[in-house]
């Protein structure tokens, strides 16, 4: 990466490096799983087999893949081909040796039967799926490009795939945005006659609507970085079937009149606006529906029809006022909103905001929340996947972070009268699993999130089976206000589990297989709880 010492470029910095603390070998590896995360919504644990190591990367179309991912989303499947290049000409010539191999769904599905990491991240989505499959090409380059090679490398995509350029420009200004929840203190202005505005008046503030010519958005701040974008839109910015309509329409001189007539408009709160004759200025906008109509007029900045406008609703609002939160949630019960901001108001998840703080920690229901003290902050994101393995013994429903918050499965984990002393348990569980960390197999470590998960799945299930803690499993108020002690009468448990992945770990320097997958599986899980529930029976025999 460039050698500068930017803002942004410490931000991304830093975002590898948190990466690498998990056990990743490389910064590419480390910044490929970020990017996955992070445009992909897949959860850490996950994320690890989704990138291909230099002599396991599969061949596709002469080209070496660095990582591959399938996402579902309604009526469409995505198929993600990540490449990762030093320069523009290197990616180009990478992306230009795909378009043959991705030329059609037929050949498409020939080169995944050849290669079984493909076969096996595939599994059965493209089979039991019968909406529309899209290709996505990411393009991570670590140099900076200008806009003239982006846009060369997008031409020489392979055929309606979609083409994201990520170089290390935009990479630094989505870490940089991605440390904060700040709206950018911008002032944009807009041209436009006062008979084309529609004055709002909502309850004490005020609104309006207005029409804004797309070239004009393509222009505006912060859609590069993604600062524009409300923190609970800016990363949910996938690939489905609404981005690639919207691709086509906007170039489409024969539509361009059109456009405004059938597009949806984008919402916007701000700090304030203000009022002209002939424009209005608007500071501190924050686009909080409608991010993916921004990102796609900026992708397609060069070939915008000229005559293509979209509809703009701004509601003046504080950032941290329910109001802005509230539009922001309920203007996307679809896309891109992720299922855990939408529940992030639920009366369950302010229930239990209220009690845990009478326990003195701090329950965080949605980014961007300011942590004052990080021992004690307990994100409710993570508290899904340990109640899903500790309570619904589902440990690999648990990897699917995003998942657990739809609703069905919301309802299981977060029900009504959940006991926030649950909570608690399960959180200094999986602080004493954090404190093994450097005691685990090596092999293990260079995927902690995954290792640890598992982990704590074994020992929620050595728990279970003690006699001692099959009624506090349920009922653990009496000895969640001692964190020292909890811990205390927890670490043997947890020892005793990690020693069944030491010998699961000599097994494998025997015969490997790829923990990265078995960890995932139900039947694996299951057998390693069952195994560490044993090994901690015999420990228990052995001391008395």
């Amino acid at each position: 990466m460039p050698d500068t010492t930017s803002a942004q470029d410490n931000a991304l910095q830093s975002a590898v490096s948190e990466v690498r603390k998990e056990g990743v070998r490389s910064d590419q590896e480390a910044l490929l799983l970020w990017i996955l995360r992070n445009q992909l919504s897949l959860s850490a644990a996950e994320s690890y087999e989704n990138v291909f190591s230099e002599d396991a990367a599969p061949i596709v179309g002469g080209v070496s893949l660095d990582a591959f991912a399938v996402t579902e989303e309604r009526d469409v499947v995505a198929l993600h081909y990540v490449l990762a290049r030093d320069s523009g000409a290197d990616m180009s010539a990478a992306v230009s040796g795909l378009r043959e191999a991705l030329s059609t769904n037929a050949s498409e599905d020939a080169l995944i039967a050849e290669h079984p990491r493909l076969r096996h991240l595939v599994a059965s989505s493209l089979k039991a799926h019968h909406g529309e499959r899209v290709r996505r090409v990411l393009c991570v380059v670590t140099s900076d490009l200008e806009r003239t090679e982006k846009n060369k490398i997008r031409r020489l995509a392979p055929a309606d795939a979609v083409v994201e350029v990520f170089d290390h420009s935009f990479l630094a200004s989505i870490a940089s945005a991605e440390s904060t929840s700040e709206r950018p203190q911008t002032e944009i202005r807009i041209p436009v006659a006062a008979e084309q505005r529609l004055p709002l008046d909502i309850g004490e503030t005020r609104g309006m609507v207005l029409p804004v010519h797309a070239s004009a958005i393509a222009d505006w701040d912060g859609v590069e970085d993604r600062t524009l974008f409300d923190l609970n839109v800016r990363y949910g910015l996938g690939m489905n079937r609404v981005r690639r309509s919207l691709d086509k329409a906007l170039t489409e001189p024969s539509q361009a009149n059109e456009f405004i007539a059938y597009h949806n408009g984008i919402t916007g709160v701000c700090d304030r606006f203000e009022t002209t004759n002939n424009e209005v200025i608007i500071y501190g906008l924050s686009v909080v529906n409608g991010a993916q109509t921004v990102v796609a007029i900026a992708a397609n900045a060069d070939a915008l029809s000229e005559d293509v406008q979209i509809l703009l609703k701004i509601v003046e609002a504080p950032p941290a006022s329910s109001l802005a939160q509230n539009i922001a949630i309920r203007s996307n019960t679809q896309n891109p909103v992720t299922s855990r901001n939408l529940q992030a108001l639920d009366a369950s998840q302010v229930r239990l905001k209220r009690e845990l703080a009478h326990l003195n920690y701090q329950y965080v229901v949605r980014p961007g929340e300011t942590i004052s003290n990080a021992e004690r902050a307990i994100e409710n994101d993570s508290v899904a996947q340990l109640l899903c393995s500790m309570y619904l013994r589902k440990p690999a429903l648990a990897v699917k972070r995003q998942v657990l918050f739809e609703q069905s499965n919301y309802e299981q984990l977060f029900p009504e009268d959940l006991d926030p002393a649950k909570i608690v348990l399960a959180f200094q569980t999986r602080k004493v699993i954090d404190s093994l960390r450097d005691r685990a197999p090596e092999v293990y470590r260079r995927a902690w999130a995954l290792t640890a998960l598992t982990l704590f799945f074994m020992t929620a299930e050595a728990l279970r089976a003690d006699p001692d803690w099959a009624e506090l499993i349920e009922w653990p108020s009496a000895v969640v206000r001692d964190d020292v002690a909890l811990r205390a009468r927890i670490a043997p448990v947890a020892e005793a589990a990690l020693g069944v992945l030491h010998e699961r770990a000599e097994r494998d320097a025997e015969e490997p297989d790829n923990f990265k997958v078995a960890f995932k599986h139900s039947r694996t899980l299951t057998e390693l709880g069952a195994l560490a529930a044993k090994a901690w029976r015999a420990k228990r025999r052995a001391s008395k």
